[in-house]
Order: C-alpha cells, then sequence, then structure tokens
C-alpha cells in the first residue's frame, strides 16, 4: 500500500486524486496478427482514488509481484463541474 497525505490550502469545488502508475511493462501476444511479438506499455494506472475532502489520506494499492520502485504516484485536482485540471504534480515512491 501507498498512502498519500495531503491538505489543500484553497478552498475548491473540486475533487483530488491520485494515481498509482507502473512505468513500464511488457506482454507477449500469443494469438492473433501479432502473434509472437512483445507489446511494449507505458505509464500504466494501476489503482486510481479520489476525494473531495480539502485534507486527508488516499490509500493506493501495489498489485502483487510490483516494486514501488517501478512506480510513481500522479496527483491532480480537477473541477468537479468543468472537469478541468487544476494542478498536477508527479511523486516518488519513499
Amino acid at each position: 500500500t501507498v498512502t498519500v497525505d495531503y491538505v489543500l490550502t484553497n478552498k475548491t469545488r473540486g475533487a483530488f486524486h491520485a494515481a498509482l502508475v507502473q512505468l513500464e511493462a511488457s506482454t507477449a501476444v500469443r494469438a492473433g496478427e501479432n502473434a509472437g511479438l512483445q507489446m511494449h506499455h507505458s505509464n500504466i494506472v494501476r489503482d486510481l482514488q479520489s476525494s473531495k475532502a480539502n485534507k486527508g489520506a488516499l490509500n493506493l494499492s501495489l498489485p502483487a509481484g510490483l516494486a514501488k520502485e517501478e512506480c510513481k504516484v500522479i496527483v491532480f485536482l480537477q473541477d468537479n463541474e468543468t472537469l478541468r485540471v487544476e494542478g498536477v504534480r508527479l511523486l516518488d515512491i519513499h
């Protein structure tokens, strides 16, 4: 589990979101026109949690077999009415 503690200093009508992102992965294709090929993936969202509270903690689940060193956390604030993203930050996991 990765815990993101946060405090929003301004009143907001938005939601605070935290996404656990696996930086890279690959998949062996077994069937179809791409059978035998290796697909490479970047920035795969493994968990996403949200809160409308101005302060709190969000717990992100780290999938079994995935090390925290292979991941980062993206946090962002999004307006509930317009869905405009007000701010984004990329965080290392310690």
